[in-house]
């Protein structure tokens, strides 16, 4: 065993093995004189690969059709914010109460 993070891993790897699924490479050889060999383990990032990378390519084909708003140019952009903020603010006056005081209904 060497000191690598392979071996401390090692353990919690074995125990783990149906979870993290890992990959195990070795130069197996026959020879009777073998040449070097050398031994690989790989572990997968299951919650990577397995959920938020399909999350993120979900996320970004829905943001798609927002690609068209965004043109780079600054005066377009304080034009959106502009306009969220009349929105709000229109919609935080009491609409209904004005219309019967100005009506009288």
């Amino acid at each position: 065993m060497a000191y690598t993070a392979s071996s401390f891993a090692q353990i919690l790897t074995r125990l783990f093995h149906w979870v993290l699924q890992p990959r195990l490479e070795d130069a197996v050889s026959q020879q009777l004189f073998p040449p070097p060999r050398s031994f690989h383990t790989a572990v997968p990032e299951q919650v990577m690969d397995g959920v938020l990378t399909p999350l993120w390519a979900r996320f970004r084909r829905t943001l798609t059709p927002l690609r068209a708003v965004q043109h780079g140019r600054i005066q377009q952009y304080l034009m959106y914010v502009l306009l969220t903020l009349c929105v709000l603010l229109a919609s935080s006056f009491p609409l209904d109460q004005i219309l019967v005081q100005l009506l009288g209904w």
